[in-house]
């Protein structure tokens, strides 16, 4: 009775120290096994996020780069409120330089266009004389011959005037002015004479 109990115990001892063998020879190898697969599933996935943080990465860092050069800019544009008030203090020189020169040029004009018409204005002052000496020799010699003139102021000539038109074109000729200007002279030597001139 005692061998076959003996052998059942036995039996069982070495059943689980059997078991406890295989338990310790495979068991390294099935955790390596199972960290194995852990690692195959998860590798990429771990790439990947790897990869997109180094990606978001350089983007912050372009970003921080772009507002670190915008915040010097700023800086740079207050630091230059004098450059900009000394611009504005040499345009307005420019300003005050160019309209005192469109003063100067408009004064040089008006004292050219002075000094340019008392030629006209000594010019006319001979035309006056000349045209009252006419007029006072025609009246004079409304009744015969002028010998001042040396022409009958009765008989009518081949333009149909009482008085010849060279006198009137040789003024014109020495006065030297535009054609508007000699026609207002003329036209006030023929008010003058009551004589049309031309």
């Amino acid at each position: 009775m005692e061998e076959p109990e003996m052998q059942l115990k036995g039996k069982k001892v070495t059943d689980k120290f059997t078991e406890s063998v295989y338990v310790l020879a495979n068991e390294p190898s099935v955790a390596l096994y199972r960290l194995q697969e852990h690692v195959r599933r998860s590798l990429p996935e771990l790439a990947q996020h790897k990869a997109d943080m180094q990606r978001w990465e350089e983007q912050s860092q372009g970003a921080i780069y772009t507002v670190e050069y915008a915040c010097s800019a700023v800086k740079n544009l207050v630091d230059s409120s004098i450059y900009f008030r000394s611009v504005e203090g040499l345009l307005k020189q420019a300003i005050s330089i160019r309209d005192h020169m469109n003063a100067s040029a408009q004064g040089h004009s008006a004292v050219k266009n002075l000094v340019d018409s008392s030629i006209y204005f000594r010019s006319v002052e001979g035309l006056l004389k000349q045209a009252i000496s006419i007029r006072d020799h025609m009246n004079a010699s409304a009744q015969g011959h002028s010998p001042a003139l040396g022409h009958d102021l009765r008989r009518p000539s081949t333009g149909g005037s009482r008085f010849p038109p060279a006198p009137a074109r040789s003024l014109q000729a020495q006065l030297r002015m535009s054609p508007y200007v000699a026609s207002l002279f003329l036209d006030s030597l023929e008010g003058i004479l009551e004589v049309p001139l031309l």
